[in-house]
């Protein structure tokens, strides 16, 4: 059976949560995601705030954990740049786990909650070389639509097959040693498919909700107006 990797990452211990509450909006996300994974998917969640599970103050989160695959290290370089820290995270899980094994891998922003199983089905049914998107954000309170911007990819989540994505891991690697700055992630993504003419599949939506509560506030918070869907 052809297996499949969902890599999801994630920041649980940030100085804008000092009493650590984010940790219960990653447990929801991430149960959510167990109920969705399909028997051909590995999941593995990987952490770039803290060195040990001891460190978790979630019960409930740490024993999801404890049940999965997860890697763990406390070296956010993403503090300003939320995208570089991810691709950080990749590049550290590459080394880690032999994505050869594997015959597409996902990248996915943790503290996502993803609503039904649309991102797994579109990576069993893919063919091409990589499955990208760039939807509109609508804001659950009002209906704001937000307009996808030009020239970037979203990259809250993609997938790629294993040759892509080392690929992009090697593309990546002058934006995260800071030989080229001033530049997202999301702009790096859409520059290594347009320069390297990689094939994709095209998402229209992804079916997430998110709580973009940094967008009001530097204090994290669950404030409904803050919600947002893609």
């Amino acid at each position: 059976m052809e297996k499949y990797l969902l890599l999801v990452f994630s920041s649980f211990h940030v100085f804008s949560d000092p009493t650590n509450l984010r940790e219960e909006e990653y447990r929801i996300c991430y149960e959510q995601l167990i109920r969705l994974k399909q028997s051909n998917f590995d999941i593995c969640f990987v952490d770039n705030t803290t060195e040990s599970i001891d460190s978790i103050k979630n019960k409930k989160l740490k024993e999801l954990l404890n049940n999965n695959k997860y890697i763990l290290y406390n070296n956010n370089i993403g503090v300003i740049n939320k995208g570089l820290g991810e691709l950080h995270m990749l590049k550290n899980s590459s080394e880690l786990i032999n994505f050869d094994e594997y015959k597409y891998i996902g990248y996915l922003t943790g503290r996502r909650l993803v609503t039904c199983s649309y991102i797994f089905d579109k990576m069993l049914y893919l063919q091409k070389e990589s499955l990208i998107s760039n939807p509109p954000i609508i804001r659950v309170c009002d209906g704001n639509v937000s307009l996808p911007t030009k020239n970037l990819y979203n990259d809250m989540f993609f997938a790629m097959n294993p040759e892509t994505i080392k690929k992009y891991i090697q593309f990546a690697i002058p934006f995260l040693n800071g030989i080229i700055d001033n530049i997202g992630s999301e702009q790096i993504l859409y520059q290594f498919i347009n320069q390297n003419n990689i094939s994709y599949e095209w998402m229209d939506a992804l079916g997430f909700i998110r709580n973009d509560w940094n967008s009001s506030s530097s204090v994290y918070n669950t404030d409904y107006k803050n919600f947002q869907f893609c």
